[in-house]
């Protein structure tokens, strides 16, 4: 197989319409690029149609036989491709012109960096909070996470994660959002590709912990911007169990048991959980006292 400077992949599950938007977005704003686009389908519901679409586009089309989570499904993809870059979409993005040409720019401009992302805006344009550009460690995570961050949102913790450091045409990150980014493949290779523990969520931290580890520099191109339909996409299941579990897979896997555990405490806590446990406290101490 002849090697290819990109390939480019993404993961349906169960749904075309955004499909049919993002693929539409590719050969509109990079035609050359659409044949090197790589579905990979998680369907379980065989009335999706996925391959018809994927196939009418002329981009390739891959069965994962089930929905077999996230990572897995990438990491499927990824053994599919002869690249030099790997460029991961959601199924909900759709990119502009020349958005994918200037990722790709930047990495052959800065060969110190492993991967970047693009400025995502909503589909009205407004720009979106990147998801943070420190590594998610357990003290971020009990400042910017919990009901702390509601209480005291200007806390110096919380500021700190989401700074943005600016470097002109970039923006210096630890954290790359997955739902588009692009890795040079021998680096993503390095450090193992995708964790298939992560069904879902959570993916996005563990590979820049990873990169971190071996000192790999990622950032955010200005220059190149794609439209994200946050939360649009539903799969009608309940997904906070699988967030959840991601979460303890993350903590545990970076930060050991005892710190996954603390963090977990933490979290369950809420302003109304702390009120109803002090009402009861006090519902005791009454009891007591009167006893």
């Amino acid at each position: 197989m002849q090697k290819s400077k990109i390939g480019i992949i993404t993961v349906a599950y169960n749904e075309t319409v955004h499909l049919s938007k993002l693929l539409a977005s590719i050969k509109k704003n990079s035609p050359k690029l659409i044949s090197n686009v790589v579905v990979v389908d998680n369907s379980d519901d065989k009335k999706a149609m996925v391959s018809n679409v994927v196939k009418s586009f002329g981009a390739k089309y891959v069965s994962s036989g089930g929905n077999i989570g996230f990572g897995a499904a990438n990491n499927k993809g990824i053994s599919l491709l002869n690249c030099e870059y790997l460029l991961f979409l959601n199924p909900d993005v759709v990119v502009y012109k020349n958005s994918i040409e200037r990722l790709i720019e930047f990495l052959d401009t800065n060969r110190g960096f492993a991967g970047c992302s693009p400025l995502m805006v909503s589909e009205d344009g407004n720009t979106f909070h990147q998801i943070g550009t420190k590594l998610l460690t357990p003290i971020n995570a009990l400042f910017v996470e919990s009901f702390v961050n509601k209480w005291f949102p200007g806390n110096p913790i919380s500021k700190d994660f989401y700074k943005l450091y600016d470097k002109g045409e970039y923006l210096l990150t630890k954290t790359l959002p997955g739902s588009a980014f692009l890795v040079r493949k021998s680096d993503f290779e390095k450090i193992g590709l995708f964790d298939e523990r992560f069904f879902m969520f959570f993916e996005e931290f563990d590979i820049g912990v990873r990169m971190d580890k071996l000192s790999k520099k990622l950032a955010i191109v200005k220059g190149s911007i794609v439209s994200h339909g946050w939360k649009k996409l539903s799969t009608g299941k309940n997904l906070n169990p699988t967030f959840k579990r991601s979460r303890r897979v993350y903590f545990e896997k970076h930060y050991g048991l005892i710190s996954m555990l603390l963090v977990e405490i933490f979290l369950f806590l809420s302003p109304k959980r702390i009120g109803m446990f002090a009402v009861f406290s006090l519902i005791i101490f009454a009891i007591t006292s009167i006893w």
